[in-house]
């Protein structure tokens, strides 16, 4: 959690409480709002996406060191002349001082400002001095750059170069056409398929200047249509709205291909059709084990495990220190931290949640160098085994989120006795044989991974008789070490640990 910002120690008093709420995530509608820039002109964020313009926030503060550096850099100038109201006229951009309690005057140099903001400035600049478009926006941090397309969701894109902002209007921010354009986005798409079925819906939206009045979604998995849904009613242009289509049941990682269809005018046919990939919660055991590495602000971090209800079965907030006036340092500091936790015997799906207060992730190992991500983070493993159940390097910015669960056999000291197997010569050379029986018929799959969680093998049987069986496994195209052979039948699932030498 590296203190990015420069500024001065009143600046950090009056802030620091302010400064922890979470950014509102890529991929959401951006908040409506109107604010008075220093000219006295008004700007409303929906008036210029009504407009098909795409509209840049750059929200700074008068004393941050980054801000002032991208703000002098002449990034937001190029696109400017490049794009707005001199140029193609399709882009608009609007500077918000974010820190109620920093004066006006401090826009034009002087007091704690980094320098005048104003001079030499193209584009407009407001004050915000209430901070209701900066707790509309939940801003956490200086700086903050949005990006927001003409259908109103909003990116945070960061302090990119011109290019790479142009790049980005040219793949997400397209214009309505003349006419009629029924389009899907994954916004609000398919979620983890957990504990066995993954939610289907997708957002249908209108790109049209004429309104979207009906439109057939179809999903699909694997070339097979798994769900339909008619739609009517009556979309404006830009306007979207959620289509919910059930479930599908599947303990598998699997795409979900949505596709849009409509009776009237549709122009453009590259945005009727948009991929969803959904990951399987990974099977845990009934006791996990879960490591936090901290960083040098151990206090900025929280995390939870939350059950099928959403309620929290365990937490843990780690202390501030005083090594500095940003709480670094302390007990919790720079440590690996280990739990041991029972998740009981039920069939569940949990989730764990790692919360940075401060926003940028772990990566700050003391008050004097900068750290690396991945000396950071945390990571949850199946009792007594080195699989990786879910985990996480410190790389993120507010928040991040893994999903696993139970089953009936996910204690892996009883194991269910209807499925059965052993895997011989077993350490080998990387040519195994696997005997498996199964007491009752049922679909049949095989998956072998690192002791990381990656998949070297999977196999699906198809449903199988009962019976013995024998698969001939081969692992010597992959490095020697410890795998886990996992073995699933009519939801029965055993595990078998199997060290390769070379």
């Amino acid at each position: 959690m590296k203190k990015i910002l420069q500024f001065t120690v009143l600046a950090v008093a009056l802030m620091v409480s302010s400064l922890v709420s979470a950014q509102l995530a890529s991929g959401t509608i951006a908040p409506d709002f109107t604010i008075t820039d220093l000219d006295g002109t008004e700007h409303n964020l929906y008036d210029y996406l009504d407009e098909g313009k795409t509209v840049i926030l750059d929200f700074s503060a008068t004393w941050c060191g980054p801000c002032w550096s991208y703000h002098t850099s002449g990034v937001l100038e190029e696109l400017w002349d490049d794009y707005g109201p001199e140029g193609t006229d399709e882009l608009m951009i609007l500077m918000i001082e974010g820190d109620s309690t920093t004066p006006v005057d401090d826009l034009y140099g002087g007091g704690g400002s980094v320098g005048n903001w104003v001079e030499g400035t193209p584009y407009p600049i407001a004050d915000d001095g209430d901070e209701s478009v900066s707790t509309s926006y939940a801003i956490g941090y200086f700086p903050t750059m949005y990006t927001i397309c003409p259908d109103r969701i909003i990116t945070e894109t960061g302090q990119i170069s011109a290019d790479a902002h142009h790049a980005f209007f040219d793949l997400n921010c397209a214009a309505a056409v003349e006419g009629g354009d029924a389009a899907l986005t994954n916004l609000n798409a398919s979620s983890a398929a957990s504990c066995g079925e993954v939610e289907l819906g997708t957002t249908l939206r209108n790109l049209g200047t004429d309104a979207l009045t009906d439109a057939t979604i179809t999903a699909t998995v694997g070339g097979v249509v798994v769900a339909t849904e008619d739609w009517s009613g009556s979309l404006a242009t830009y306007a979207m709205e959620m289509i919910d289509m059930g479930t599908y049941p599947t303990f598998d990682d699997v795409v979900v291909t949505y596709e849009v269809t409509t009776s009237g005018e549709d122009l453009v046919a590259d945005n009727n059709t948009v991929e969803v990939e959904a990951l399987a919660a990974v099977l845990a055991s009934s006791v996990i084990r879960v490591e936090v590495i901290t960083d040098f602000y151990a206090g900025e971090c929280y995390w939870e495990i939350l059950d099928g209800n959403n309620a929290v079965i365990f937490s843990e907030q780690y202390e501030f220190g005083e090594e500095d006036q940003f709480g670094g340092g302390g007990v919790d500091a720079n440590l690996t931290h280990e739990y041991e936790i029972d998740l009981g015997v039920n069939i569940d799906c949990f989730t764990f949640n790692i919360t940075d207060s401060f926003g940028d992730g772990m990566q700050y190992p003391d008050g004097a160098t900068n750290g690396a991500f991945d000396d950071f983070g945390y990571a949850v493993y199946r009792n007594n085994e080195p699989f990786v159940v879910a985990s996480g390097n410190g790389n993120y910015e507010t928040d991040s989120t893994n999903g696993f669960r139970t089953d009936a056999t996910s204690d892996v000291s009883n194991v269910d006795a209807s499925l059965s197997f052993e895997v011989y010569p077993n350490p080998s050379n990387g040519f195994a044989q696997i005997n498996y029986s199964l007491v009752e018929a049922g679909r049949t799959t095989l998956e072998v991974t690192n002791t990381l969680g990656q998949k070297v093998v999977s196999e699906d049987f198809g449903v199988q008789t009962s019976g013995s069986n024998v698969f001939n496994l081969d692992l010597s195209a992959e490095k020697a070490g410890v795998y886990f052979v996992t073995l699933t039948s009519n939801n029965n699932v055993i595990t078998e640990k199997v060290t390769i030498t070379k």
